[in-house]
């Protein structure tokens, strides 16, 4: 009998329980989460955010703001090694700072609430947190990935080596150091070492890493990124790691069938990184692709899932501050909407990767376009600013592909301070704009964006051509 009323009162407590409700809920508040959940608020969305840890971006700040701290310093002429030693403070203060003020956008929002816990179990339409049951409409996965010991490298020991999350613990010079990987986080990431003064090595074992964005990339980094201070070891296989002494790495490789050596004091790695989708109780299993990220389609839906999304490194594509900030937005505008049309398109994302000179590029690539059996024009311009203006004094590079149309598929561009002129492509491209159109832009001072239009204006020269355009005209006449 006891027993009996102690089962009825534990049920009626279950029916009358308050159970909090949310349009999106979104697990993970890094860089990803916390732009989708701006997004959502402004559209007046009541949006949740769950994270084990604390809200706020990290890894990238760490990484953008470790190296801006390099540059300042750098331009002023002082000397960074004896200012290291207070790196990990600054970093960390400027993080601080820099989330608080991101952060305090979404706080303040009455269509917005953040829990700190553990999600337990998931179903089709609420998740446990932490004992608490939510319930939601859409739910959507921003948990981002995790660093982990990787297995392909010989001998290396954990002390051996820090990960791109671990640059806030950089509180030394390194007179030599080793970078494993060729990404965009993987150069920025060597190009602050060779400012400092630190020998470079930058490991990879395909002989032409840059294959997935320009034909012109490798050259231009091994001949103009630092050159002096950054040493390309491509084609090499790692094949042992030695402690030679305390503060000593010997990197056993081979290179082109040679035996080869070289001796560093700290390893960075930027390429051991897996989707953070661990542990994670569902109704619905998630199938994960070989590197065990989430397969979704180009709407983010993941695979068999009638209500969950997933964004960022959760469904595989490689943490980037451009990639996270794109996807965002066009998630939030397909939750946000009726339309079923809206499609994240890789090619319209931009990047560029932050190093002088700058190397910025955008769309499809010649490997691409080649794949996709795709015809286009190949336009290679070299801009001299000496020539063009006296308040420049540096050479660009802007390569650019288009269709039979003369839209644009993809473009690349070098030089000094140039990744704000990436944007009008981007826009131009988008909106099917014909490229020798852009030769009718016209600025109010003289300024690099000039050359855009000296560009379009040979382009059209040499691919359209007056003599082509008149015959037009002649044609229509008649």
């Amino acid at each position: 009998m006891f027993l009996d009323k102690i089962k009825n009162k534990i049920e009626n407590n279950e029916k009358n329980k308050i159970v909090e409700k949310y349009d999106v809920a979104i697990i993970g508040g890094g860089q990803t989460g916390l732009v989708l959940a701006k997004q959502l608020i402004k559209k007046e969305i009541k949006t949740l955010v769950i994270d084990k840890g604390d809200l706020g971006i990290k890894t990238s700040l760490n990484l953008r703001n470790f190296i801006k701290l390099i540059q300042r310093i750098i331009s002023k002429n002082n000397d960074p090694k004896p200012m290291l030693s207070s790196f990990p403070k600054r970093l960390k203060y400027i993080n601080e700072e820099q989330n608080k003020e991101i952060i305090s956008l979404l706080i303040n929002n009455s269509y917005f609430k953040f829990i700190k816990g553990n999600v337990t179990t998931i179903n089709e339409y609420s998740l446990i947190v932490d004992g608490q049951e939510i319930a939601f409409r859409k739910l959507v996965f921003a948990t981002g990935s995790y660093f982990f010991q990787p297995e392909n490298y010989p001998n290396l020991k954990r002390e051996m080596y820090l990960n791109l999350d671990e640059v806030s613990k950089i509180d030394q010079f390194y007179e030599n150091v080793a970078i494993y990987g060729t990404d965009v986080n993987a150069l920025e990431l060597a190009y602050a070492f060779a400012l400092l003064g630190s020998n470079v090595y930058i490991f990879d074992e395909n002989v032409n890493p840059f294959n997935n964005f320009d034909d012109d990339f490798e050259s231009i980094l091994k001949t103009d990124f630092m050159i002096d201070k950054i040493n390309w070891c491509l084609e090499s296989k790692i094949t042992n790691h030695i402690q030679s002494s305390d503060k000593t790495i010997r990197i056993v490789y081979t290179n082109q069938g040679q035996n080869k050596f070289v001796e560093v004091n700290k390893i960075f790695l930027t390429n051991n990184r897996k989707s953070e989708t661990r542990n994670l109780n569902t109704k619905y299993k998630l199938e994960l692709n070989s590197k065990g990220s989430i397969i979704v389609d180009n709407s983010f839906k993941v695979k068999n899932n009638p209500t969950y999304y997933a964004i960022g490194d959760a469904n595989g594509i490689k943490f980037m501050s451009s990639y996270a900030n794109s996807q965002a937005i066009t998630l939030s505008r397909i939750l946000s909407s009726n339309q079923k049309n809206i499609k994240f398109n890789l090619y319209n994302v931009g990047f560029f990767i932050d190093i002088e000179p700058q190397i910025c590029f955008f769309g499809m690539t010649k490997q691409d376009l080649d794949y996709l059996n795709i015809k286009f024009n190949e336009f290679i311009y070299d801009f001299d600013y000496e020539l063009n203006s006296k308040l420049f004094s540096q050479k660009a590079k802007f390569k650019v592909y288009t269709n039979e149309k003369h839209e644009i598929l993809g473009a690349f561009i070098y030089g000094y301070d140039v990744k704000e002129i990436l944007s009008v492509f981007i826009l131009a491209a988008n909106n099917k704009v014909k490229f020798y159109k852009l030769a009718n832009l016209n600025f109010p001072f003289y300024s690099k964006s000039e050359f855009i239009r000296d560009a379009a204006i040979e382009y059209e020269s040499e691919f359209v051509g007056i003599a082509n355009k008149l015959n037009k005209k002649s044609k229509r006449r008649v």
